[in-house]
Protein backbone atom coordinates (compact mmCIF):
# COMPACT_ATOMS: atom_id res chain seq x y z
CA UNK A 1 0.00 0.00 0.00
CA UNK A 2 1.21 3.47 -0.78
CA UNK A 3 2.17 5.68 2.12
CA UNK A 4 -0.27 8.41 1.14
CA UNK A 5 -0.93 11.59 3.08
CA UNK A 6 -4.44 12.86 3.58
CA UNK A 7 -6.12 13.02 0.19
CA UNK A 8 -8.22 16.05 -0.61
CA UNK A 9 -11.07 15.90 -3.09
CA UNK A 10 -8.93 17.94 -5.49
CA UNK A 11 -6.02 15.47 -5.13
CA UNK A 12 -8.39 12.54 -5.64
CA UNK A 13 -9.75 14.03 -8.85
CA UNK A 14 -6.24 14.85 -10.11
CA UNK A 15 -5.08 11.26 -9.43
CA UNK A 16 -8.14 9.94 -11.25
CA UNK A 17 -7.32 12.08 -14.28
CA UNK A 18 -3.64 11.08 -14.27
CA UNK A 19 -4.41 7.37 -14.10
CA UNK A 20 -7.02 7.72 -16.85
CA UNK A 21 -4.52 9.63 -18.99
CA UNK A 22 -1.85 6.99 -18.40
CA UNK A 23 -4.21 4.17 -19.32
CA UNK A 24 -5.54 5.97 -22.38
CA UNK A 25 -2.12 5.98 -24.01
CA UNK A 26 -2.13 2.18 -24.43
CA UNK A 27 0.77 1.53 -22.02
CA UNK A 28 2.57 -1.81 -21.73
CA UNK A 29 0.67 -4.38 -19.65
CA UNK A 30 3.00 -4.02 -16.64
CA UNK A 31 2.58 -0.25 -16.53
CA UNK A 32 -1.19 -0.52 -16.96
CA UNK A 33 -1.37 -3.00 -14.09
CA UNK A 34 0.70 -0.71 -11.85
CA UNK A 35 -1.57 2.22 -12.67
CA UNK A 36 -4.62 0.14 -11.79
CA UNK A 37 -3.05 -0.97 -8.50
CA UNK A 38 -2.14 2.60 -7.57
CA UNK A 39 -5.67 3.75 -8.44
CA UNK A 40 -7.20 1.01 -6.25
CA UNK A 41 -4.96 2.03 -3.35
CA UNK A 42 -5.93 5.69 -3.76
CA UNK A 43 -9.62 4.75 -3.83
CA UNK A 44 -9.24 2.63 -0.68
CA UNK A 45 -7.36 5.37 1.17
CA UNK A 46 -9.93 7.99 0.16
CA UNK A 47 -12.85 5.75 1.20
CA UNK A 48 -11.27 5.00 4.59
CA UNK A 49 -10.46 8.66 5.10
CA UNK A 50 -14.01 9.71 4.15
CA UNK A 51 -15.48 7.10 6.49
CA UNK A 52 -13.29 8.28 9.37
CA UNK A 53 -14.29 11.89 8.78
CA UNK A 54 -17.98 10.93 8.69
CA UNK A 55 -17.68 8.89 11.89
CA UNK A 56 -15.94 11.78 13.65
CA UNK A 57 -18.65 14.23 12.61
CA UNK A 58 -21.36 11.78 13.69
CA UNK A 59 -19.64 11.25 17.02
CA UNK A 60 -19.43 15.01 17.59
CA UNK A 61 -23.11 15.45 16.74
CA UNK A 62 -24.21 12.65 19.07
CA UNK A 63 -22.07 14.09 21.84
CA UNK A 64 -23.73 17.48 21.36
CA UNK A 65 -27.17 15.88 21.41
CA UNK A 66 -26.35 14.11 24.68
CA UNK A 67 -25.27 17.39 26.24
CA UNK A 68 -28.43 19.12 25.01
CA UNK A 69 -30.56 16.32 26.42
CA UNK A 70 -29.84 17.50 29.95
CA UNK A 71 -31.10 21.00 29.26
CA UNK A 72 -34.29 20.05 27.42
CA UNK A 73 -37.44 20.83 29.36
CA UNK A 74 -39.46 17.67 28.80
CA UNK A 75 -40.71 14.61 30.65
CA UNK A 76 -38.41 11.98 32.09
CA UNK A 77 -39.92 9.40 29.72
CA UNK A 78 -39.20 11.56 26.68
CA UNK A 79 -35.60 12.06 27.83
CA UNK A 80 -35.21 8.31 28.33
CA UNK A 81 -36.61 7.64 24.87
CA UNK A 82 -34.28 10.21 23.31
CA UNK A 83 -31.29 8.79 25.21
CA UNK A 84 -32.12 5.27 23.99
CA UNK A 85 -32.38 6.54 20.41
CA UNK A 86 -28.95 8.16 20.72
CA UNK A 87 -27.52 4.91 22.06
CA UNK A 88 -29.05 3.02 19.12
CA UNK A 89 -27.46 5.49 16.70
CA UNK A 90 -24.08 5.04 18.38
CA UNK A 91 -24.45 1.27 18.07
CA UNK A 92 -25.46 1.54 14.39
CA UNK A 93 -22.42 3.68 13.67
CA UNK A 94 -20.22 1.54 15.93
CA UNK A 95 -18.89 4.60 17.76
CA UNK A 96 -18.59 5.66 21.37
CA UNK A 97 -19.39 9.15 22.54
Amino acid sequence: MLNLPTITEKDYRAAEQMVAFGLSGNPPAEIAEELRIVWEEIQQKYAIQSNQAFRQKASNMLSSFKKMLHSINTSKEDKQWFASELEAMEADLNIEV
